[in-house]
């Protein structure tokens, strides 16, 4: 949901709903392509989001997604993207089996060294947002200050903060479960 013209998004303040690897993924994306803009990320646990990596035993075991696929459509676009993260350590190729993956010609399999969660982190960082962990989103609304119009996003505990964009990223039933929110789409 944007609030402004596109061509006014060099300073804009934007939300992003979910700090998984779509939300720290877009948070870097919007990092890069608009650097002046502010960026905010609300998630709703204390970590980051649907990734969790357990390190106790002194090992990395992912308790959620265990690996990523560059496709071969999103290989150009995403190019940067994924040469950084190798560049960094951060990604590191996979070529072992995946029982039961359905094999896509001209796509490649990564895992993370140090655990998924460790993808988020490094994005997160590297775009330099702000991130606001234990803040679920409850309700969206628009609201006019100065003559301009603006998203309001309240938490579930009384957190209160007014975006010109907001950019969701969390599973589609969460979605629906935000008050406020059909009446803007």
């Amino acid at each position: 949901l944007i609030c402004r013209e596109l061509c006014s998004f060099v300073d804009m303040r934007i939300a992003v709903i979910g700090c998984g690897l779509t939300g720290a993924f877009t948070a870097l994306l919007l990092h890069r392509t608009l650097p002046r803009a502010c960026v905010t990320v609300w998630e709703k646990s204390r970590n980051a989001g649907r990734v969790f990596t357990d390190r106790s035993n002194d090992r990395a075991v992912d308790m959620g997604a265990q690996y990523i696929t560059q496709t071969a459509e999103c290989s150009e676009t995403h190019e940067r993207l994924y040469s950084d993260l190798l560049e960094q350590g951060v990604l590191m190729p996979f070529s072992g089996v995946i029982e039961g993956e359905k094999s896509v010609r001209g796509s490649t399999n990564f895992v993370a060294p140090e655990g998924m969660d460790s993808i988020v982190k490094h994005c997160i960082t590297e775009s330099g947002c702000s991130v606001l962990y234990s803040t679920p989103l409850e309700k969206v609304s628009w609201e006019h200050n100065d003559g301009c119009k603006l998203l309001s996003l309240v938490s579930e505990n009384g957190y209160v903060a007014a975006y010109e964009a907001l950019i969701i990223t969390i599973p589609v039933p969460q979605i629906f479960l935000l008050d406020g929110l059909s009446p803007l789409l």
